[in-house]
């Protein structure tokens, strides 16, 4: 599997870390696409390092050009592409994997990045698993339906 990564610059939950170093561990990824921000994508860049997948970073820029939560990434497997602009650099981070890992700090809303991705992941019929900062799960399977589960979407 290619697991594609987004998450909230802020730091995450203890429930939302626990819950990542678990995926990564079960269903060891081929490979993780993520975007190179402070928060919650350098921790995904430690605990792929850790469990030796390789990773491929999509660094992202704002109009300016400028990345100020720009964040190293650590050594090792890791295939780093150009710079975008970063909800072009987010649809590449969907485009290339089979699934999307979300990792958001609250409900969602207009103008983040993480939920531009998810958005985005939706419309092109992603599988999609958001770990809520509670540490619940929301898992997303396009043309899923459950036997007596209505689709409240």
């Amino acid at each position: 599997m290619i697991l594609g990564f987004t998450g909230s610059s802020d730091e995450v939950t203890d429930w939302q870390e626990r819950i990542m170093v678990a995926f990564v561990r079960a269903f060891r990824p081929e490979k993780v696409h993520h975007g190179s921000c402070q928060g919650a994508d350098a921790l995904m860049d430690r605990i792929c390092a850790a469990a030796g997948a390789a990773r491929v970073v999509h660094p992202g820029h704002d109009k300016h050009g400028a990345s100020p939560k720009r964040a190293l990434v650590v050594p090792g497997a890791v295939e780093v592409r150009e710079s975008k602009p970063y909800l072009d650099r987010n649809k590449d981070i969907v485009n290339e994997t089979d699934l999307l890992l979300a990792v958001p700090n609250g409900p969602e809303q207009q103008r983040s990045g993480t939920w531009s991705t998810v958005r985005y992941a939706r419309s092109v019929h992603r599988n999609v698993v958001i770990i809520w900062p509670n540490g619940s799960l929301d898992i997303i399977v396009p043309g899923l339906e459950l036997p007596g589960v209505p689709d409240e979407r």
